[in-house]
C-alpha cells in the first residue's frame, strides 16, 4: 500500500470561494509574494488570469492519475 497527501491551493480566480491572501500578492510583503510564486511553480501553474485554480486541479489529476494501483 501507498500512502499519500497533497495540498490544494488556488486563488480564487474560477468562483471556488477560495481566499488567497492579499500579502501574498503584494511585493510589499517579499516572503509571501515568493511563497506564493513558489506554489504555483511547485504546482506547475502559470498565472494566466482565471485559470490558476483548474490547471491546479487538473496537475493535480494528472498526478493522482499516474499513481500505482492501490495508492490511498
Amino acid at each position: 500500500m501507498w500512502d499519500a497527501h497533497v495540498h490544494l491551493i488556488g486563488t480564487g480566480d474560477a468562483g471556488s470561494g477560495i481566499y488567497l491572501n492579499p500579502q501574498m500578492q503584494s511585493l510589499l510583503n517579499p516572503g509571501m509574494y515568493a511563497r506564493r510564486l513558489f506554489f504555483l511553480n511547485a504546482g506547475c501553474v502559470h498565472e494566466a488570469k482565471g485559470s490558476v485554480d483548474r490547471a491546479y486541479v487538473e496537475r493535480m489529476r494528472n498526478l493522482v492519475d499516474g499513481m500505482r494501483p492501490g495508492t490511498k
